[in-house]
């Protein structure tokens, strides 16, 4: 490994103005890192889980003294943590999340959680994104998008800040949930679908390359809307997808899982180009949102078979998540990792989510 001194940090290589020099080297990543914020969003809630660090001895003593502990032992280096084979979906509560300002009935096609707990729900009926309080359940803002938001996620740079595509928009809007309005609108070559943040950046699912029988791709951008790199299918091995609406990352970000609504499958491939694995089941029908828990477990909501798959990290099925009443065209699936739980939408076409924890115990239904 050369000198840490002389490597700048790869999470500020997008942002020339604030590049540093690093201060710290990922093992696991091989990524050079500079300070406790860059250290932070390097390993997103898993700072002592799955990455090995070498420290110098200027942020060691830094972050000994604001009382944060990294493992900068030998850990093993693995893509995903060890997880249990069997885990237990079991309902906490129920919000109603209906706005005064809505005029109908909500349909919550993607969602996000905050740092602060905070739920962003995405309503394709009443074309709006609402901010949601769990602690006083209630809507505290919405914000009103013409032609009705698609998918979203949460940004990886700054926890207050969240990505959302717009139907009929050539655009990405970053959105402050301060004061929950558009920060600015990253422009891009064409529509885009599905969106989730890699580890440089942000990932879409786009009609640039669309032809008369309606083909996509997936570009790689950097937080800047600048494409990075772009995946077609019939140009990259095993990779195809018809309808890809629905994206989310995995292992930090160096993996993007796909949802293909046309193809009734999950593709997941590495910001490389290389397709990891495509999961395909019988029961498995027009799958829509996705999120992945702490340990890079996958879940996969298949509204048409009304239930939620859930997948190791590496495409294998560990078995359905059924309601304890039933679903019915879920949707908006999106994990809280601080307190290992995840929200849905079980009813499509309602103005109810639940919110479930995650128990490794019991073996599901």
């Amino acid at each position: 490994m050369d000198s840490i001194e002389t490597r700048f940090c790869t999470q500020c290589l997008d942002d020339i103005e604030r590049l540093s020099k690093a201060t710290a080297f990922c093992k696991q990543c091989n990524e050079y890192i500079c300070s406790d914020l860059c250290l932070r969003q390097h390993a997103k809630n898993r700072l002592s889980k799955n990455h090995c660090f070498l420290l110098d001895d200027e942020l060691k003593d830094y972050l000994e003294k604001k009382g944060i502990v990294i493992d900068t032992g030998n850990a093993e280096e693995r893509d995903c943590a060890p997880a249990a084979k069997h885990k237990q979906a079991v309902l906490r509560t129920e919000f109603n999340i209906r706005a005064a300002s809505d005029k109908e009935i909500c349909s919550i096609h993607a969602s996000a959680v905050l740092g602060n707990g905070f739920i962003v729900l995405a309503d394709l009926k009443n074309s709006n994104l609402k901010l949601f309080d769990p602690d006083k359940r209630t809507c505290t803002a919405v914000l009103k998008l013409e032609k009705g938001p698609r998918d979203i996620c949460a940004s990886n740079v700054n926890d207050t800040d969240l990505y959302v595509n717009e139907a009929g928009v050539k655009g990405i809007h970053l959105i402050n949930t301060i004061d929950f309005s558009i920060s600015k609108t990253l422009p891009t070559e064409g529509e885009c679908y599905g969106v989730a943040c890699w580890k440089r950046g942000i990932a879409v699912t786009s009609t640039s390359y669309k032809t008369y029988y309606g083909q996509y791709e997936l570009q790689l951008l950097d937080y800047h809307g600048r494409v990075n790199r772009k995946f077609i299918v019939g140009k990259v091995k095993n990779l195809e997808f018809n309808l890809p609406w629905y994206l989310s990352s995995n292992v930090d970000g160096q993996q993007i899982l796909i949802s293909d609504f046309g193809n009734h499958r999950v593709t997941c491939i590495d910001v490389d180009g290389s397709v990891i694995f495509v999961y395909k089941d019988s029961d498995l029908i027009r799958p829509v949102s996705l999120s992945t828990d702490n340990e890079n477990d996958i879940f996969v909501v298949s509204q048409r078979s009304h239930c939620i798959h859930h997948l190791s990290c590496k495409g294998e099925k560990r078995g359905v998540v059924y309601a304890e009443n039933s679903m019915e065209y879920p949707g908006g699936i999106s994990f809280d990792l601080q307190n290992d739980r995840f929200c849905v939408q079980c009813i499509g076409w309602s103005d109810i989510i639940q919110l479930f924890d995650i128990s490794s115990e019991p073996a599901w239904k």
